[in-house]
């Protein structure tokens, strides 16, 4: 076997896991958001994060993680933050946000990121392993080992 396909091999080994990883994410959530029931929560307040990067400009690194008030199955009111963190132009305090409230009581915000973005970015990960291993087919080298 070649160098070139053992390592077309490799990288479609890792695609397909990753793939496996992104179908496995996906249908956990087709799971969780068939029972789900929305809700509407509102923007509280924001939890800032520095991130500080290294060699760039001060306060570069800033993330504005959304606190979101919703009421819960059982009527009491709970606070969620929500796993991305936001453009504070695009929301601001007092804006109202759908959320998915599973069993449980497991808070999701209802958008396509929200719902379906793990699932996309293993996918698309193993979509850049798949075409690496075509490309390593074109050749690193034509030597049999």
């Amino acid at each position: 076997m070649s160098l070139s396909k053992a390592f077309a091999r490799i990288f479609w080994w890792f695609a397909a896991a990753l793939l496996a990883v992104a179908i496995v994410f996906g249908v956990i959530q087709l799971s969780r958001i068939s029972g789900a029931r929305p809700v509407s929560g509102e923007i509280i307040r924001y939890r800032v994060v520095q991130n500080a990067i290294p060699f760039t400009e001060e306060d570069s690194g800033i993330q504005n993680y959304p606190v979101i008030r919703y009421e819960a199955m059982d009527g009491s009111s709970n606070e969620f933050i929500s796993p991305r963190p936001v453009d504070t132009e695009e929301y601001s305090v007092g804006d109202s946000i759908g959320l998915l409230l599973t069993t449980g009581d497991r808070v999701i915000v209802d958008s396509f990121w929200g719902i379906w973005g793990r699932s996309i970015v293993f996918a698309g990960t193993a979509l850049i392993f798949f075409i690496f291993g075509l490309a390593a087919l074109k050749g690193f080298d034509t030597k049999e080992y």
